[in-house]
């Protein structure tokens, strides 16, 4: 929880235009309260979702004892996803990565045409499937948990810490 509450700034900046132009069914008070409620519940159920695979990941992690590879593993995950866009500029690779990224977008924009409260759901759902660094932190620790429902806990207190931020601006 921590960490989502001290990130919340940078959540402010990368998903604040998402939480700020969430689709209202009517522009009254207790509408943007319900949206701004689903749109965090979908956020944090999709965390709480991935905390739940990473922690079964993580059992067997453990299980085989291989804590340190993996985390050797990780960081030099992290350093080349920041290295990648600029190695690999202009290559087929990027290039194909490019079309699925844009078919996600498009998919995900649609949702914001609908004015319903389950499309504000489903944005939260998916808004949780976005690449962000704060986010693979904290699976990091969700990955290092001792068992799945702890990985999922880790991951849903890491929502709720990022949702007060995310409210405020959706409402």
């Amino acid at each position: 929880m921590v960490i989502g509450i001290v990130g919340s700034l940078h959540c402010m900046g990368m998903c604040g235009p998402i939480a700020v132009s969430l689709p209202l069914k009517e522009n009254s008070w207790s509408t943007r309260v319900l949206s701004a409620v689903l749109y965090n519940l979908g956020r944090t159920l999709t965390y709480a979702a991935l905390g739940l695979l990473l922690g079964f990941l993580g059992l067997g992690i453990h299980f085989w004892g291989v804590q340190q590879w993996v985390s050797i593993g990780l960081g030099t995950l992290m350093i080349l996803g920041v290295a990648f866009p600029v190695l690999f500029h202009g290559s087929r690779l990027t290039e194909r990565i490019d079309a699925v990224s844009g078919g996600f977008r498009r998919y995900f924009g649609r949702f914001f045409g609908l004015r319903t409260y389950r499309s504000t759901w489903t944005i939260g759902l998916l808004s949780g499937l976005l690449p962000c660094g704060l986010v693979y932190i904290a699976l990091a620790g969700a990955l290092v948990s001792t068992t799945p429902w702890n990985g999922a806990l880790y991951m849903a207190l890491f929502g709720l810490g990022t949702a007060p931020a995310l409210f405020l601006l959706s409402h």
